[in-house]
């Protein structure tokens, strides 16, 4: 009998704590839950940072490609070599004005 009763007090004294297991399960699930989105979150970061820096490389290169392709220099030996154009005096140049 006594044994009984001392199996009831301590239900009774685990019965206090279940609101506190309850809400501490409650809260570590959140904690798990918050510190995975966090996680992804910077994955995610750190995988558009990654691309950021290769697009700024790509865009710089295709800056210089643009840059040499319009050199005046370039743009003159093509004028030359490859559509046969020769160089004129001021003089000959025939303006068309706008009407």
């Amino acid at each position: 009998m006594y044994m009984i009763l001392e199996e009831i007090r301590e239900a009774k004294g685990i019965g206090k704590y279940i609101k506190h297991i309850i809400i501490l399960f409650f809260l570590l699930t959140g904690l798990v839950t918050y510190s995975y989105i966090n996680s992804t979150i910077d994955h995610k970061i750190m995988q558009l940072q990654q691309q950021k820096s290769e697009l700024v490389a790509e865009n710089f290169r295709l800056k210089q490609d643009i840059a040499a392709l319009s050199s005046p220099k370039r743009v003159s030996d093509i004028a030359r070599n490859k559509l046969q154009m020769k160089n004129v005096s001021y003089s000959q140049v025939k303006f068309i004005e706008k009407q």
